[in-house]
């Protein structure tokens, strides 16, 4: 996709504007060509983005102690072979932190029993692999061979197949939960939210299904990779682990366990993770946007319609304009900036977006999950620290190199990481 790079000088100018003239749907949809991947259910409604906004970030609380319950069963399940008395267990990190993290973000999906439904949980992965495939597939190819090529995926079935199946699974609940929420009960899920706020078609529990598959689309894998460069850069700069597990027990004992306010509380542990987010950007352009309308910058530059426009985010998270000594990891320079300026303290947390830091979006389109994806990633990090030693395999002292696929940047899936129980 042909796009204009543009300087985040025009940020603010552009913003605010509304997506009848910038859409960041719209390009998402073309991007991922959303009408042979099935993700066009993002044009539907703005359903699902409208209860992470407001029931979702609301009932954060609630949602947090859901899935600490989660996190503590996955490690259980994915972890019990690492007691001390056997050593390091080597595992590949990307393997297990995918099986802790879906079970974690479907706990707040879709609650239980489904959330550990093996079924469910492999329906949901092999979807995003579906979907994702098509759109490479097709993406390269000419406008006018795609359908033909369409019809020749293998791909293309599977999409089918992992939707009827997430019927099959979610549909019954939902249908439950209909009937529950219209007697005045319900529960702390996406789902029910979606369902107490859907209206005419968006309440046909398929429609509801299919935005559920979605959404665990767009929150397992960034959160995945996430927590993956903070485990690689932790076992690459050993040094810190004391001082975050000191963080870790002393927030814990203050705020009565694992609760947001005791998450909220870890400093050190959220500029560690935005530090490492810093330097291992999930791809190299943010606030991509589809031109709706012709738009003319205050420079007299025009956008024309139908354009696609994005921004640096990578080049501008290593811009020494905006951070001294840009390409060295300091784990700690977000809670220095914290201390030092208490007033802005919320400027440098983790979930906060700015000109220079667009890995959430920024303006009105910004990511309505973050505040989740940051309590559940720092989260599942604080449970790993705080109950498990993590190393490289023997002799490896640097974490690997990330892979850069087109756009997109992601951790070394192969990556071994040995876990040993406290």
């Amino acid at each position: 996709m042909e796009r204009i790079i543009l300087s985040n000088k025009y940020i603010d100018e552009l913003r605010a504007l509304p997506s009848s003239i910038l859409d960041g749907v719209a390009a998402q949809c073309e991007r991922h060509l959303a009408w042979w991947t099935t993700l066009d259910v993002v044009k539907h409604s703005s359903l699902h983005t409208d209860v992470c906004r407001v029931q979702l970030n609301q009932n954060l609380g609630v949602v947090v102690k859901n899935m600490t319950e989660e996190v503590q069963h996955g490690i259980q399940s994915e972890l019990i072979d690492c007691s001390s008395e056997n050593g390091f267990t080597y595992l590949t990190a990307f393997s297990i932190v995918m099986k802790i993290t879906s079970h974690t973000v479907n706990r707040v999906l879709v609650g239980l029993p489904l959330c550990r439904n093996k079924e469910w949980l492999e329906t949901t992965m092999a979807y995003t692999v579906n979907a994702m495939s098509i759109s490479a597939a097709l993406r390269p190819r000419n406008v006018l061979m795609r359908p033909f090529i369409y019809l020749c995926l293998d791909a293309r079935r599977k999409v089918k197949q992992n939707i009827a199946k997430a019927n099959e699974l979610l549909v019954p609940i939902i249908e439950r939960l209909q009937k529950e929420i219209q007697d005045g009960r319900g529960e702390a899920t996406l789902v029910s939210w979606m369902i107490q706020n859907s209206k005419g078609k968006d309440g046909r529990p398929s429609e509801i299904a299919h935005k559920s598959l979605f959404l665990s689309l767009a929150s397992i894998h960034s959160s995945v990779m996430a927590i993956q460069h903070a485990i690689y850069d932790l076992c690459q700069h050993p040094e810190y682990v004391k001082p975050l597990r000191e963080e870790i027990e002393e927030c814990l004992a203050q705020n009565q366990g694992w609760t947001l306010v005791a998450l909220n509380s870890m400093k050190k542990l959220d500029s560690f993770l935005k530090e490492s987010q810093r330097i291992n950007h999930p791809g190299l352009f943010s606030f991509n946007r589809k031109v709706i309308r012709p738009i003319r910058l205050s420079d007299n530059t025009v956008l024309p319609a139908g354009s696609f426009i994005s921004m640096p985010t990578y080049s501008l998270a290593r811009d020494p304009e905006y951070y001294t000594d840009p390409l060295e990891f300091k784990p700690f320079r977000f809670y220095e900036m914290r201390e030092k300026d208490p007033e802005n303290s919320n400027r440098h947390q983790y979930a906060s977006t700015s000109r220079s830091n667009l890995a959430f979006g920024y303006g009105r389109a910004a990511c309505p999950g973050r505040f989740l994806a940051t309590a559940e990633i720092k989260l599942i990090c604080a449970q790993l620290i705080h109950r498990f030693d993590m190393r490289f395999p023997e002799g490896q002292t640097m974490r690997p190199d990330n892979v850069y696929i087109d756009e997109r940047i992601t951790p070394d899936r192969g990556q071994q990481i040995g876990f040993r129980l406290r």
